[in-house]
C-alpha cells in the first residue's frame, strides 16, 4: 500500500506543477562548427539560430597546431551588430560562455547597422594554424521562449 500512496502522491504533485504553470528549464538548442586548414572561417550550423536570452555555452576540441582561435555572434550574417566576440591564442580543448546574450530578435545587437534578415542570431568561428589545425565546436544556447 505504500509504494501506491507514494505513486499517488508523485502523480498529485505533476499535477500541481502543470495546474500552477510551475516550468522545468527548457532544452537548449545545439549546433556544431568545424574548422580546419580548408575551412579556417565558417558557421556551421551556428548561421541563423533563433535562441532565448541567456548563455550561450561553448566546447571545443583543439587538435594540430592551432595558433589562434576566434568568435563572435551577431544578429546577421552580413553586417549586423556584434553582440559578444572572442579571441584565444593558442587554444587548448576545453570550453568557455558567451554570458548575457540576447533573445534573437530584429536588431538584438543594437542598430548600428541594417539588419537585413530579422530575427536569427549567428555564430562565426575562426582559426590560424599549421596544416594539421582543427577545431571542432559545439555550442549549446537557450531555446526561445514560447
Amino acid at each position: 500500500m505504500k509504494t501506491i500512496r507514494v505513486a499517488k502522491i508523485s502523480i498529485l504533485l505533476a499535477g500541481a506543477f502543470l495546474f500552477l504553470g510551475v516550468a522545468f528549464p527548457a532544452r537548449a538548442g545545439t549546433c556544431h562548427v568545424t574548422l580546419d586548414k580548408n575551412n579556417t572561417q565558417g558557421n556551421g550550423d551556428c548561421a541563423n539560430v533563433t535562441s532565448g536570452a541567456g548563455t550561450w555555452v561553448f566546447t571545443y576540441t583543439v587538435t594540430g597546431k592551432v595558433t589562434s582561435f576566434g568568435r563572435h555572434i551577431k544578429n546577421n550574417p552580413g553586417a549586423g551588430d556584434i553582440c559578444w566576440q572572442s579571441g584565444i591564442r593558442k587554444p587548448k580543448s576545453g570550453g568557455d560562455t558567451a554570458p548575457g546574450i540576447p533573445a534573437a530578435a530584429q536588431s538584438a545587437c543594437g542598430d548600428e547597422f541594417t539588419d537585413t534578415n530579422g530575427d536569427p542570431l549567428t555564430l562565426s568561428a575562426f582559426i590560424q594554424g599549421g596544416s594539421d589545425a582543427r577545431v571542432d565546436i559545439t555550442v549549446d544556447y537557450p531555446d526561445p521562449l514560447p
